[in-house]
């Protein structure tokens, strides 16, 4: 997954595609390992450990749009605050 995800961060730092579709597939390449992984350590509990309870993976998503709304506000409130249209 970090392989994959590196290779879409060398593409948007490399190339003009915006960045919303990098994001998208970012999200996607996310969500379809997780639940991969989910189907094969449901089929064969071998060598998956935790990764056979769908609460795990849902867990796991749930932290990964958590964190990615906490930076995209704290990332842009700085510019909210500097936009003459808010009084505050």
């Amino acid at each position: 997954m970090t392989v994959a995800i590196g290779i879409i961060i060398t593409i948007g730092q490399l190339t003009d595609i915006p960045k919303l579709p990098l994001l998208i597939a970012t999200i996607i390449i996310v969500v379809f390992i997780l639940f991969y992984s989910n189907s094969s350590a449901i089929k064969n509990n071998a060598g998956w450990g935790a990764m056979r309870y769908p609460q795990l993976i849902y867990g796991m998503l749930g932290i990964f749009v958590y964190v990615g709304v906490e930076v995209t506000i704290d990332n842009n409130f700085g510019a909210l605050l500097k936009n003459s249209g808010i009084s505050y």
